[in-house]
């Protein structure tokens, strides 16, 4: 890939030594309409700090899976205990330049509406979003963002609540409404 002296090149795939990660989309049911839990990270110094992102977060060295990851972070973050969910399987493996993590996504589901607490230290916020409303036409839409370069540029975003969701999040739920689409 040829770039020039002020660009940084942009890799598609893992490079050697990327971090992995994994999320969670829950899926269940309240007042008989299918949710997703979504949550906005607090405010910080660390790269993805206050965005809107699935549960879950790096996995460890102990950890044997990245589904053990999503289920350990998902009960850290937001106690959705792991024992009453069920893993329906994993998504596409979703490589992000900015933070050099390599996403894996955990799709689960659950019966019962669970009932959420955030740890305070890493949840602003919790977004429960009918995943109706992410399937409405409308709600993609494309907000300016403001790159760290300084460059202005338009970028795909969930507009379902107060909190736009785009990036990495928004590119692994339009993933997960292409599945569902597809039913």
């Amino acid at each position: 890939m040829a770039v020039s002296a002020n660009q940084t090149p942009f890799h598609w795939r893992a490079i050697p030594g990327s971090q992995k990660s994994a999320v969670l989309i829950l899926l269940y049911p309240k007042h008989g309409q299918w949710h997703i839990a979504l949550m906005l990270r607090v405010k910080g110094d660390k790269t993805h700090s206050g965005e809107i992102s699935f549960p879950g977060g790096r996995m460890e060295e102990k950890d044997p899976s990245p589904t053990f990851t999503a289920l350990r972070e998902a009960h850290e973050e937001l106690d959705i205990h792991p024992e009453k969910v069920e893993v329906l399987g994993e998504l596409t493996q979703l490589y992000i330049p900015v933070s050099n993590f390599l996403i894996y996504t955990i799709l689960a589901y659950t019966h019962k509406t669970p009932q959420f607490r955030a740890r305070e230290s890493e949840v602003a916020e919790i977004m429960e979003v009918r995943l109706k409303d992410l399937l409405a036409p409308q709600a993609l839409q494309k907000i300016p963002m403001r790159l760290g370069s300084g460059l202005r540029i338009l970028v795909p975003s969930f507009e379902v609540g107060p909190h736009p969701i785009w990036g990495a999040t928004a590119m692994i739920m339009n993933e997960l409404l292409e599945l569902v689409k597809r039913r």
